[in-house]
Parts: structure tokens; sequence; C-alpha cells
């Protein structure tokens, strides 16, 4: 909006100066059409004619800065929108508002597995820099947790997940995949505790057509209960 009543402001000063123009030259045209007849009225009549072109060559510099100025403002204005823009975008992939992609590593965890394992996976994966996490297809975000109800039924937010489990993870598919097979790491924990008894697959997914996609999240977008803080404000 602010750059459509610039783009409407700009063009009514172009008019302006248009109209000035065409007003100075029919001007000075009718005034040339009978040109004044003795010395002293021809000086008269060309230091007239001197000082309003003056007078229209500073009227005309006056506007030329304040279209200058509008102009720039607008692209001052575009660029803050642009900004504002790009960090609403940010913050809606923060919160999970919207699918996501990029490169990252999908974890495959088969075996005796349970939600403290599931949760321990994740963690690594984020203090390894991941963005954005999913679990069994779930997307994770701050407010998600990841229980078993009475049956042994696993859930993220929810949503039931089954075995074999799937952890995918956007971000520096290197780091992530290091991260996860460096030797004492969590999975090389697990995998001497157990004896076995929980198997791992770890792929990176860095290359075209392999690369994660991560789905909204399936908690409830809403605040219910907390407010911005007054000393914000």
């Amino acid at each position: 909006m602010h750059k459509i009543r610039s783009q409407i402001l700009i063009a009514a000063i172009c008019l302006l100066l248009g109209i000035m123009l065409v007003t100075q030259f029919n001007t000075q045209r009718s005034t040339q059409q009978a040109p004044p007849q003795s010395p002293n009225d021809q000086a008269t009549y060309i230091s007239d004619l001197y000082r309003a072109n003056q007078d229209l060559q500073g009227e005309l510099d006056e506007l030329n800065s304040e279209v200058a100025k509008y102009q720039s403002d607008d692209n001052q204005g575009t660029s803050k929108l642009e900004d504002l823009l790009d960090n609403l975008h940010r913050l809606r992939m923060a919160n999970g508002a919207v699918e996501i992609t990029g490169p990252g590593v999908s974890v495959t965890v088969s075996g005796t597995v349970t939600v403290a394992n599931l949760q321990d996976l994740t963690n690594e994966l984020r203090n390894a820099g991941a963005e954005a996490i999913a679990v069994g297809g779930v997307r994770l975000i701050t407010r998600s947790v990841i229980t078993e109800d009475a049956n042994g039924i696993k859930s993220v937010d929810g949503e039931p997940i089954a075995a074999p489990y799937h952890l995918d993870a956007i971000g520096d598919a290197h780091t992530l995949v290091a991260a996860l097979q460096r030797k004492g790491g969590l999975i090389a924990q697990l995998t001497q505790q157990l004896g076995g008894k929980m198997e791992f697959k770890v792929e990176e997914r860095s290359e075209k057509g392999s690369l994660i996609t991560l789905p909204k999240t399936a908690v409830d977008p809403q605040w219910h209960y907390a407010q911005p803080s007054t000393a914000d404000q």
C-alpha cells in the first residue's frame, strides 16, 4: 500500500512539472508574438523573463528533490517490508506452520526402542545443529511430546507412530551424520548397552532428489493461556 501511494504521489509531481513547463512555454510564446518595441522595454522584458526562468528552475530543482526523496523512501519501505516478510516466513518455519525441505539425515531405528531412546536421539540431532526434526513423519516443535500409552503404542503429539521408527532432520548433512556416528556418541553407547537389541541405519540426504521434506506440525498453533508480557510492549 505504501509503495502504491508513493508511486501515485510521484506521478502527480511529474504531472505538475509537465503542466508548469507547458504553462511557462505558452507564456513565453505568447509574449514573443508581441515583443516590446523600445530598447528599455526590451531590456525589462528580458530581465523579467530571466527572473521567471530562474524561479521556474528553482521550483523544478525543489520538486526533483522531492521526487528523489519519495523514491528513496519507497525503496526503504519496500526493503523493510521484504525484511518483515522474511522474518515472518522464518518464524512460520520455526513454529512448524509450513512444510519445509532441505538436506540432512534420516535415521531408522528398529528393535527394542523406548520413548527415552527417541527423545535422546532427537536431542542428539538438535545438539548437532538440526534446524527441524520429524519423528515417525510427525514434525517436532518446542511444544511437542513423545509418549507411550498402556498398550505400548508410541505417539508424537497425539499421532501414533510404529516401528521401525524413522527420524528425519534438516541441517548440515555431513555434520549431523558425523555427530550420530562418532565414536562414543549416543548410537555407539546404545548399541553397546543393549547388546544388539537395537539397530540403526543412518543415511545422509544431501543430493538433489533425496532431500528431506518435513510436514507441518500436528500441534494446535493457538496460544490459549500465554500472553505477551507488558514489559516488552
